[in-house]
């Protein structure tokens, strides 16, 4: 996508999105920081590749950033699925 803003406008709601799916993980089930680590990390990575000059460097950084946020969305379903069969939720 050429449009910087509605890039940005896409990051902003796989943040909102994403960042709830993380966060019920991590408060109600797993407690494992290194994921929440591995998605903020993935978004920073995402929202720096829209600032940089030149093609390579920025699919280098959104490729590595949208791949953070797969591995950290599939850690969070594991820990919580596994973590909601020994427990039930928190409220």
């Amino acid at each position: 996508i050429e449009n910087v803003w509605l890039e940005l406008l896409i990051i902003a709601v796989s943040l909102l999105a994403g960042g709830f799916a993380i966060y019920r993980g991590y408060r109600f089930y797993h407690h494992r920081k290194h994921i929440v680590v591995l998605f903020a990390t993935g978004i920073a990575c995402m929202v720096a590749g829209n600032f940089l000059h030149g093609a390579l460097p920025e699919i280098i950084l959104k490729s590595g950033g949208a791949l953070l946020l797969i591995i950290s969305h599939i850690a969070n379903w594991k820990k919580s699925h596994a973590a909601s069969c020994r427990q039930q939720p928190k409220l």
